[in-house]
């Protein structure tokens, strides 16, 4: 399902009175509905709303008539939203962190475990957006660390660690 965005540049007080009139008409309709700071230093903001393109013709209407007593002097812009696997390229920034010979990397990344590393898989989903502390956190023991340490202890405190206290065996493995 392609997906656009209907939106109007103007100042930061005047975006916000815009969402406010944006908020109140669409009400409880299941549309996104945002602000965005362009350029602060010339106070350029946007207020957006994301829909469908099926549904523009019907929106773009709505919206002109909510905006036209107070914002008649806006003009309502329109933008593509590219298809983007948001997900895949999320995970192009989370690279694998060695140290020593360990490596602490997310599932997308075990084809970079070598022979005698000690691998720590962390990954992303599993963790609700915790998977850049807590491999920050197993970089830190890990480098910490030196040779003839019991891993297995070691697993189960990146473990706690990762997942604030609550020890899981699943998310962390040893290769």
């Amino acid at each position: 399902m392609s997906e656009i965005r209907l939106y109007v540049t103007t100042t930061e007080t005047r975006a916000n009175d815009v969402l406010d009139v944006m908020t109140f008409g669409f009400g409880e309709e299941d549309y996104a509905i945002a602000t965005t700071e362009v350029d602060e230093k010339k106070d350029i903001w946007e207020t957006s709303i994301y829909l469908t393109f099926e549904e523009e013709d019907e929106l773009r209407e709505r919206l002109a008539e909510m905006l036209a007593p107070d914002f008649s002097d806006l003009s309502i812009e329109r933008e593509i939203i590219p298809e983007i696997d948001w997900i895949a390229k999320s995970l192009e920034g989370l690279t694998p962190v060695r140290a020593g010979r360990f490596l602490v990397h997310g599932s997308h990344d075990r084809d970079k475990v070598q022979l005698n590393d000690v691998a720590i898989e962390i990954d992303a989903g599993h963790h609700r957006g915790l998977s850049r502390k807590a491999a920050h956190v197993a970089q830190r023991q890990a480098e910490s660390m030196e040779s003839g340490v019991d891993v297995n202890g070691c697993r189960k405190r990146f473990a706690a660690r990762a997942t604030q206290g609550r020890p899981r065996d699943d998310i962390i493995e040893r290769r």
